[in-house]
C-alpha cells in the first residue's frame, strides 16, 4: 500500500514538475527579434570602427594641404561695373596699379608633423601667367600664433622658409600683386608627404541628398580627413 502511494506521488511530482513555465524568454517574440537584430548591427558598426582605428593608428602619415580662400581684385577696390578703372595700392614707397590679392590656407592634416629638415625643396606658390608680379608676401592668421613663417617673393613665386608644422596647426598665407586671378601650382618635395593638394570641405549633412544615410556615416567618416582632395593643373 505504502508503496503504490509513493509511486503515485512520484509520478504527481514529475507531472507537476512539467507544467512549470520556462524561465527562458520566447525568443520567436517580434520583440526579440527586432533587439537581436539591433544588437547585431551594433556589433558590426563596433567592429568597422575598430578596424578604421586600427588601420588609422597603424598608418599615420604627414599630409600638407592648402585651401582658396580668396583670390582676384582686391576687395573694395574694384567692382564688375568698373573692372577698366584703373586703381592704385601705396605699399612703402611702391605705387600698384589694380592690384589683386590671394589669400590661401596651408594645414598639416596629417598625424605626424612636419619638420625643417624633412623639406628637400621649400613650399612654393608659383603663377603661370607669365605678366604676374608679387610685390608682398606674408603669413596673417594661424594656429598656433606663434606659427609665423618669412616668405620670399621673386617676379611671380612665392617660397615659404623651412619650419616646424606641428599636426593639426594651420597658416594663411596673403600674397598682394598684378596679374594674380590665374591658375598657380603650389609646390615641395618633403620628407613623407605625396604632394601638396588642395582641399575642400564637405558637409555630408547638407550636400548630400540622402541626410538620413550622412548621418548614419558621420560616426565612420570622423576616423577619415574631412577633406576630398583635388589638385590644381
Amino acid at each position: 500500500m505504502s508503496d503504490e502511494f509513493t509511486s503515485r506521488a512520484i509520478t504527481q511530482t514529475v507531472v507537476s514538475q512539467t507544467d512549470i513555465p520556462p524561465r527562458f524568454p520566447d525568443l520567436s517574440n517580434p520583440i526579440w527579434t527586432g533587439i537581436q537584430g539591433i544588437g547585431t548591427i551594433i556589433a558590426i558598426l563596433l567592429s568597422v570602427l575598430a578596424i578604421i582605428v586600427t588601420i588609422r593608428v597603424a598608418t599615420k602619415r604627414k599630409v600638407l594641404m592648402y585651401q582658396i580662400l580668396s583670390q582676384g581684385p582686391l576687395p573694395g577696390l574694384r567692382s564688375p561695373a568698373a573692372s577698366t578703372k584703373i586703381i592704385s595700392l601705396k605699399l612703402g614707397r611702391r605705387v600698384i596699379t589694380n592690384p589683386d590679392v590671394v589669400i590661401l590656407k596651408f594645414a598639416n592634416t596629417g598625424e605626424l608633423p612636419i619638420e625643417p629638415s624633412d623639406y628637400e625643396m621649400p613650399i612654393q606658390v608659383t603663377f603661370v601667367d607669365s605678366n604676374a608680379h608679387i610685390y608682398e608676401a606674408y603669413t596673417t592668421e594661424s594656429h598656433p600664433p606663434s606659427l609665423q613663417l618669412n616668405a620670399t617673393a621673386n617676379g611671380g613665386t612665392v617660397t615659404l622658409e623651412k619650419t616646424l608644422i606641428n599636426d593639426h596647426n594651420w597658416f594663411h598665407l596673403q600674397i598682394i600683386g598684378t596679374q594674380l586671378s590665374g591658375p598657380f601650382r603650389v609646390e615641395g618635395y618633403i620628407k613623407g608627404v605625396r604632394s601638396i593638394d588642395q582641399f575642400i570641405e564637405i558637409d555630408i549633412g547638407t550636400d548630400i541628398a540622402v541626410p538620413i544615410v550622412g548621418f548614419f556615416l558621420r560616426p565612420i567618416l570622423f576616423f577619415f580627413p574631412r577633406r576630398f582632395r583635388r589638385r590644381i593643373r
